[in-house]
């Protein structure tokens, strides 16, 4: 193996895989632990994981990713955590999947393949083997021969090399059968315990009445354990209802602190065994009253001695990792006495749900959350315990883990207890936080929590609150926005009266009206509410937080709509900032906050900023999000060019042609969303004086328009309708007259023959006709969009003023170009007319509703 690690040439991005083959107790874990030991500052990170079951090794694989990956792998997926070991970001990692034993399990899509690094599997399976990288990678382990058995017992018992010490160590290494494990705890024991190789093979004589190869090691490690104390050895048995590796011993602390009496919930009442295993915790690690540094350091070298397990130091911390072999941890399970089982499942299941109260401590215990719900076979978990592991496991993002876990916490209740109970109804809000698609029945149950805990706690207590705010939040996020809006209202009044002004809750309450309150157009009350969220959250969590970033997130934009382009600005280059030092380029906050600060450079007309900021990030959009997402982003850079120099129209339509191809391949070629994209290339050819292939794109489009329901392609019509105002600048009418004939009869057809939109073009297509000289249409056409602008002149007064004046021209054609003064043309049109007392009063600002063309928003391109 330390071969390999000389092969690996710097920079080179490929992963190497050792395969360990061998019987039970044959060294298979001991040879790679050593050597990961030995090699520990070769690798940036030395991973142990489970190798028992596909689903040990995903929750391994979930925590070292998540516990190293920092804030952005702090809810990572099994798929994210692949991913982390395959990146850069992990570095030159030793992933050391151990015991995979399993013959059915694919093994090869749990393995980061693909990155430079270094796998080690151990296996009893000879044919795992086939997995190596090489055939030279494939070690097969066996008994040792009897001489390499003596050599082991003389060295690790350090006895002299003697004849007489030799022949002595050969009868046990054949009591042993030559087991690596076994010899190494042979000679650990002698050497500690000062035994003679004739004192140690009666002790371990005396001890055996097995012939298995495990039974054969656990006769070694009974020679161990008796020698410790035996509120150490009671430690083993409790650490065997945990994960084998990485249990953080800070957590004895925090839950002895708390007298080992922490409850999250209280669903069901507690029953005698509850109390045992408070005792039991507190005669294993408080002796003297309470847990101290002392006694941590003499347990941790006692085990270290009789290497029953070892102790590695957490990163940045004084705190340890505690670590069993595999055999030693089943060991530990099958040497607690039958009737005792439960009472040690019992404590380690009290000693988590104690340490979960600490926010740092949570994401490090979820493998031994895993571990303690696999072992509910041994002892039901009571339903308490069972709900704290539930919520740890929402918090941690496996929203499907948790609501297998609260399903079970239902049942149980639901044989306890009526539907209407209080336990039962908490039980249905913390069920509906699991629920993402569901949001009916989760509002549902929000519901029936706001009012039961109503009843029972009262209106302003703090239960009630909180299921006030999941309320709040589900209503927002289906778009019922008055409901949100009332019940965070309540929410604030509420806390108010509980004095919690610097609660976190109030915070987080306030982003929510925030939210809310934008949604509702109310900008200047979600400027309010999203300030004093901001302040109130960033005085409390740390700026890299999730719900930091998000408030500042939303306030940035209730900024960009208030036209405060300078203030978004800064609090996007905050967030864009804070995001790539503590996230993943590719995380969604990152990404958001990059498309956020684009646009709003855009609205400050510093194209040349969006462009560099905008362009690297296409491809990060499409491998996060997909074509369609990437799509819009792409739809803003053209934008940026066609706003930018001249030169960069080639550009712009280059890319323009690959937004094209995205929607024509998602939605179809006669889809309206291809058809406008397909328009908007049209005007960029013109603009670039390509006009054979604007023309025969063009003829695509109207082969499409006519082909197909008018209406379902009213975007790509209001695009003609801009192309055709093109061909009016170019003084090609006929062309223009026959653009604008069919938007005319989609716009009839979508609107209605009445609305200001058809007006609007009625008036464009008589101005098109007089151009044409064919007065009698012209005439007709402006009279119509008068009559239709005189219904409304307060909404459409700038129309109406110019429609009179098209009519006039028509009239007086002789007269068309002199300059007039307003009433001139004014009173004998409006007389033919009949509209004479029509009073209407323009607004100095010009500020006119355009009616359903500003509605469907003509300008698709335009990302808000």
């Amino acid at each position: 193996m330390v071969n390999e690690l000389d092969s690996i040439p710097e920079g080179q991005r490929s992963t190497r895989v050792i395969v360990i083959t061998g019987m039970p107790g044959a060294g298979k874990t001991w040879l790679a632990t050593r050597f990961a030991q030995e090699y520990y500052n070769f690798f940036s990170h030395v991973c142990f994981i489970d190798g028992q079951s596909e689903a040990t090794i995903k929750a391994d694989i979930m925590h070292h990713a998540r516990s190293k990956g920092g804030m952005v792998y702090s809810q990572a997926t099994f798929k994210d955590a692949l991913g982390f070991f395959r990146g850069d970001r992990s570095g030159n990692c030793l992933l050391f999947y151990d015991n995979v034993d399993k013959e059915d399990l694919d093994l090869v899509k749990l393995l980061p393949l693909g990155r430079q690094g270094l796998i080690i599997v151990t296996s009893r399976d000879h044919l795992k083997g086939e997995l190596a990288s090489e055939s030279h990678l494939h070690i097969e382990l066996d008994v040792m021969t009897e001489d390499e058995a003596i050599e082991t017992i003389i060295q690790t018992s350090r006895l002299p090399n003697s004849a007489e010490n030799r022949l002595a160590a050969r009868a046990v290494a054949q009591e042993l059968g030559c087991l690596p494990i076994a010899l190494t705890q042979a000679g650990v024991s002698m050497f500690r315990y000062g035994y003679t190789v004739e004192r140690y093979l009666t002790l371990y004589r005396t001890h055996w009445d097995r012939i298995s190869g495990e039974d054969k090691a656990y006769s070694a490690f009974d020679i161990s354990g008796q020698r410790l104390p035996r509120h150490f050895l009671d430690f083993l048995h409790l650490m065997s209802f945990m994960h084998h590796s990485n249990f953080p011993m800070e957590a004895i602390s925090l839950a002895a602190e708390w007298g080992f009496e922490v409850e999250l919930f209280q669903l069901a009442p507690r029953e005698p065994i509850y109390e045992e295993s408070i005792d039991l915790l507190k005669s294993i690690f408080c002796r003297n009253g309470q847990w101290d540094e002392r006694s941590q350091s003499q347990m941790v070298m006692a085990i270290r001695n009789c290497s029953l397990g070892t102790f590695t130091p957490l990163p940045n911390s004084k705190s340890l990792f505690f670590h069993m072999h595999p055999l030693i941890h089943e060991w530990s399970m099958d040497r607690i006495p039958i009737h005792k089982r439960s009472l040690f499942k019992e404590a380690a299941t009290r000693l988590v749900a104690c340490a979960i109260k600490s926010l740092p401590l949570r994401i490090r215990l979820l493998s031994h959350i895993d571990s303690l719900l696999w072992y509910s076979a041994i002892a039901p978990m009571h339903v308490n315990d069972r709900a704290a592991f539930g919520k740890m496991l929402r918090k941690a993002g496996r929203l499907e883990d948790a609501q297998g876990v609260w399903v079970t916490v239902r049942d149980e209740l639901e044989s306890r207890y009526n539907r209407s109970h209080i336990s039962f109804v908490t039980v249905n809000l913390e069920m509906a936080l699991t629920l993402e698609k569901e949001v009916l029945q989760r509002r549902i149950w929000e519901r029936e929590a706001v009012k039961r805990y109503g009843l029972a706690y009262g209106e302003t207590d703090m239960k009630t609150l909180h299921a006030k705010r999941s309320l709040a939040e589900t209503c927002q996020s289906i778009g019922d926005h008055e409901s949100a809006a009332l019940l965070l209202r309540y929410l604030l009044e509420g806390l108010e009266q509980q004095d919690a002004g610097s609660h976190l809750e109030v915070h987080r309450v306030k982003r929510i009206a925030a939210s809310v309150s934008f949604q509702q157009q109310r900008y200047y009350d979600a400027r309010t509410f999203g300030e004093q969220a901001l302040q109130g959250l960033s005085s409390i969590l740390p700026a890299h937080d999730r719900e930091v970033l998000t408030a500042s997130t939303e306030l940035a934009r209730t900024y960009r709509h208030l036209q405060l382009h300078a203030d978004a600005e800064r609090l996007q280059e905050g967030i864009l900032k804070t995001a790539k030092a503590t996230l993943k380029e590719s995380d969604d906050v990152t990404l958001q906050a990059t498309m956020a600060l684009a646009k709003t450079h855009v609205s400050r007309k510093q194209y040349t900023e969006a462009t560099q900021l905008l362009e690297p990030a296409i491809a990060l959009f499409q491998e996060v999000y997909g074509e369609i997402r990437a799509a819009e982003a792409m739809i803003l850079l053209v934008q940026i060019y066609m706003s930018q120099h001249p030169s960069r129209l080639s550009d712009a339509i280059e890319l323009q042609k690959q937004i094209i191809n995205i929607f024509t391949k998602n939605f179809g070629k006669d889809d309206s969303r291809t058809t406008v994209q397909m328009a908007h290339l049209v005007v960029f050819y013109e603009n670039k004086n390509r006009l054979r292939e604007a023309e025969d794109l063009l003829k695509q489009i109207l082969q499409t328009v006519r082909g197909q329901d008018k209406k379902a392609n009213i975007e790509a019509i209001d695009v003609m309708n801009k192309l055709a105002e093109f061909r009016v600048k170019q003084k090609r009418y006929e062309e223009a007259l026959c653009l604008d004939v069919e938007c005319l009869d989609a716009y009839i057809e979508e609107y209605g023959s009445h609305s200001v939109v058809v007006a609007d073009t009625k008036l464009k297509l008589a101005v098109i006709l007089y151009q044409l000289r064919n007065m009698a249409q012209a005439k007709t056409l402006a009279e119509e969009a008068v009559t239709v602008y005189a219904k409304d002149i307060e909404s459409n007064g700038e129309e109406y003023n110019e429609a009179l004046k098209t009519l006039y021209w028509i009239q007086n054609p002789v007269k068309a170009h002199a300059k007039m003064a307003y009433q001139e043309f004014k009173e004998p049109i409006m007389t033919e007319l009949g509209i004479l007392k029509y009073k209407w009063h323009c607004s100095q600002s010009g500020d006119y509703r355009r009616g359903p063309v500003e509605a469907k928003g003509a300008n698709v391109n335009q990302v808000e």
